[in-house]
């Protein structure tokens, strides 16, 4: 993996020097195109996204893992990009199958209501579904997944949490993890609540 430049620059003020020269090693994480939420409730960001973690080689040598927010948003822009990039490659890399709602799920959880309808919903992925009810629950418009103060917000929210459910998927069989399903005739979403 390549990021263009061999510098990164922290955000946050440290006894370190702010400016640090580094060769990215690894990705380490799920990374998102989407941030989980706007950090003010009821607005909509549609910038935000939340870049995975990296672990850099230092100048001396040394191996650090620096988290998310630990670099200026140009840098961490960049950390996105190259980790989307890679993600698409694993992508690649899967075993094609064609995974089903199970019946089960589909009885105890129909695809019967849009966001904000009284019903359930079914939210999918190629691998990966989320089920739920349909309604913020009482007193809670600002809930993310189906709030009603802001339904942008509750959509890409929705819409994020997917694609982080999908790459979370991607890594797992692309490290070699035994997927759920892997052994049936029948493969089915793999279904959270």
């Amino acid at each position: 993996m390549e990021i263009d430049r061999e510098w990164m620059t922290r955000q946050r003020p440290s006894d370190q020097p702010l400016t640090i020269k580094a060769h990215l090693v690894a990705l380490r994480g799920i990374g998102n195109r989407y941030a989980p939420s706007a950090k003010t409730p009821g607005v909509s960001q549609e910038g935000d996204y939340i870049c995975p973690a990296v672990v850099l080689r230092l100048e001396d040598g040394r191996l650090r893992c620096f988290a998310r927010g630990t670099f200026i948003k140009e840098d961490e822009k960049d950390i996105l990009d190259l980790y989307l990039k890679e993600i698409e490659r694993v992508r690649t890399t899967l075993k094609k199958a064609d995974y089903k709602i199970s019946p089960h799920v589909n009885a105890k959880w129909p695809d019967n209501a849009k966001p904000g309808e009284p019903g359930t919903m079914q939210v999918a992925g190629e691998h990966v579904m989320y089920v739920s009810g349909a309604q913020h629950p009482p007193g809670e418009p600002n809930n993310p997944w189906v709030g009603s103060a802001d339904p942008e917000r509750s959509r890409r929210f929705r819409e994020g949490t997917i694609v982080g459910a999908e790459d979370w998927w991607a890594y797992n069989e692309y490290i070699g993890n035994l997927m759920p399903y892997w052994g049936s005739k029948e493969k089915y979403k793999y279904t959270v609540t």
